[in-house]
């Protein structure tokens, strides 16, 4: 680590829904927009409808993510009454009308 100065740090996380109910969006989150670089589909997963409601929109960057991995996330959207597009680079999911 000398020759770069770089020094190793360990932080507390926190999830993505916890995030979303820190900034008071749990009951109304109009948009999600992640660029986490390959990540993207894992947080999606990990949203906690329990505490959430889910966002009308999700666009996310698809470029580079495995295709096993963009089917579950075709899958969850499916099962939760999203229609989506794969655009190459980003995927958008829209909530149908409940």
């Amino acid at each position: 680590y000398a020759e770069n100065n770089s020094v190793p740090t360990v932080k507390k996380s926190k999830s993505l829904t916890d995030l979303i109910c820190e900034v008071g969006l749990s009951k109304k989150l109009d948009w999600l927009h992640l660029d986490v670089e390959g990540i993207d589909v894992d947080l999606i997963l990990s949203l906690d409808e329990d505490k959430i409601n889910l966002p009308e929109i999700i666009i996310f960057e698809s470029k580079g993510i495995p295709e096993e991995k963009k089917k579950k996330a075709w899958d969850w959207f499916t099962e939760r009454g999203y229609s989506y597009k794969d655009c190459n680079w980003n995927i958008i999911a829209i909530r149908k009308n409940k």
